[in-house]
């Protein structure tokens, strides 16, 4: 690792650290210019993640570039979903609908992160779709009976009220099983340990839809409520790990996929 790569990682490590303490301290106070400022806070955090997964791409083993890759793109799709809710919410000045077009960048990220999943560390074969069928039935059944069902009668768009909301706990339970199947077939590798920060970065990504989900069954005006509350500090836990896992791969490539590479030719 060159002294300049090596910099680079201790920039971003400092930069990820201070901005979790700034968020952390913006939480102590309630008022509403401390609320704005962890949400510009969270902000600056994802640009943050998002310049360590185009960074890192390049500088690890060749067999993961593609995955890190569409990370990147995943992240760099998700930072355009904030900005337009955020440019939405300033020039509009009301709560966003259920689902709008604004959810296509989001689930355009779900996309991307199965993509990397399905080719890294290989590519999956029948059985394994198979099965990833099967948890996405199953986590349909759940969030179907125990949370959409009983809150069903209470919208006049029930339709678009699943799409914009229990669809996201569904992909986030496919998207962790697929990462943790992932995750057990790599054996010892030099990903093994990215890739389980990734799976727990998955982990706390879904807790916080589930959380923004139960609080939007009761209404739609307390979501941002709760982003402020738990569900954004399981967004940024997400944010802060995906950073770490990436900073991680990039760091242990000398020790790992500078050998592979050279036996690989």
């Amino acid at each position: 690792m060159s002294r300049r790569d090596s910099l680079a990682i201790k920039i971003f490590t400092i930069s990820i650290a201070v901005l979790v303490m700034l968020w952390l301290l913006s939480q102590v106070v309630s008022t509403l210019r401390t609320t704005m400022a962890g949400f510009a806070i969270s902000f600056l955090l994802t640009i943050v993640v998002m310049a360590v997964l185009w960074w890192v791409t390049p500088r690890v083993e060749r067999s993961a570039r593609q995955f890190w890759r569409l990370l990147a793109l995943a992240w760099t799709v998700n930072l355009a979903g904030n900005i337009a809710w955020s440019m939405y919410s300033v020039l509009v000045s009301e709560a966003l609908p259920i689902f709008t077009w604004i959810d296509g960048f989001y689930l355009l990220r779900y996309f991307l992160v199965g993509w990397a999943l399905w080719r890294y560390p290989r590519h999956w074969d029948v059985a394994r779709w198979g099965l990833l069928a099967v948890v996405t039935v199953i986590a349909a059944g759940i969030v179907w009976q125990g949370l959409f069902s009983p809150v069903l009668g209470s919208f006049e768009q029930p339709v678009l009220y699943f799409l914009g909301g229990a669809l996201y706990p569904i992909l986030d339970a496919t998207l962790l099983y697929a990462a943790l199947l992932s995750w057990i077939t790599m054996g010892a590798h030099s990903g093994k340990v990215p890739l389980g920060l990734f799976v727990i970065a998955l982990l706390g990504y879904g807790i916080a839809n589930w959380i923004n989900f139960i609080v939007r069954s009761h209404s739609l005006a307390a979501s941002n409520e709760a982003s402020f509350i738990g569900a954004s500090f399981f967004w940024l836990l997400s944010d802060v790990l995906t950073g770490f896992a990436a900073l991680w791969a990039g760091s242990k490539f000398n020790a790992w996929g500078e050998v592979e590479d050279a036996v690989n030719g």
